[in-house]
């Protein structure tokens, strides 16, 4: 992957209620990257605790690309944080 093509491409937030789309009314979830090319690895640290008893989502863009320029398609994770 191209490490400078992450930036700005990656969006996390809170999902709506249901656990889908976007809460738009949610405070922003404030984050680091990094990608680490050795073990291709793209790690996201969180600069506060996640709000307990709620869905994240993370979101790749459209702009992430391989080194060859190849274009990532779109990926989107979703997961609950328990009590």
């Amino acid at each position: 992957m191209d490490p400078e093509s992450f930036d700005g491409q990656v969006r996390v937030a809170y999902a709506g209620p249901g656990g889908t789309g976007i809460d738009a009314g949610a405070a922003d979830i404030l984050f680091e990257l990094a990608y680490r090319g050795r073990n291709r690895v793209l790690e996201i640290r969180f600069d506060h605790e996640l709000e307990r008893f709620r869905s994240i989502t993370v979101e790749l863009l459209d702009g992430v690309q391989a080194n060859d320029g190849t274009p990532l398609p779109p990926w989107t994770l979703s997961f609950f944080i328990g009590g």
